[in-house]
């Protein structure tokens, strides 16, 4: 799990890398619901 949120904390840090902190944050719900999703359909 703190591999996902390192790069959103490292851009927090960079003013000028507002659009690069958001990508990085939809990437990462992207790839936590494709996981979940991978749980469920594993489980069924």
């Amino acid at each position: 799990m703190d591999l996902y949120h390192a790069p959103i904390r490292y851009c927090h840090n960079c003013p000028d890398s507002e659009s690069l902190r958001i990508l990085y944050y939809q990437a990462t719900v992207a790839q936590k619901q494709h996981r979940m999703l991978e749980i469920r359909t594993r489980n069924f």
